[in-house]
């Protein structure tokens, strides 16, 4: 799953290693919020140079339930994209997430 946050960009995905699920993230300071969000202080992040998500953390479904109603608990804007522009660790992306609603509002347009 992809979910674009006013904390960060994330791909979550069953592990495949481990028992759980790995968060992963494009961006470091993405990884940490993440971090700080499940508030748990025997979680590390690795780094995966070469991999698509350069930084990575296995959790657990306890982990990842508090990261996501955490995420949602704090939904209280009215536009994710103006959000975003006024958070100063995530508003350098802001062409990065026009982008992608861009491309998701012409395949709704050809949608026919």
């Amino acid at each position: 799953m992809w979910i674009m946050t006013q904390h960060g960009f994330y791909s979550i995905v069953a592990s495949k290693e481990q028992k759980g699920f790995q968060i992963r993230a494009r961006v470091q300071q993405d990884i940490e919020n993440a971090l700080e969000i499940i508030d748990d202080d025997e979680l590390t992040f690795i780094i995966t140079p070469q991999a698509d998500y350069r930084f990575r953390v296995t959790v657990s479904k306890e982990q990842l339930t508090r990261f996501m109603n955490h995420v949602v608990a704090h939904i209280d804007y009215p536009n994710f994209k103006e959000r975003i522009h006024k958070k100063s660790d995530q508003k350098y992306k802001d062409d990065a997430y026009l982008a992608v609603w861009a491309t998701m509002y012409q395949l709704q347009l050809d949608q026919k």
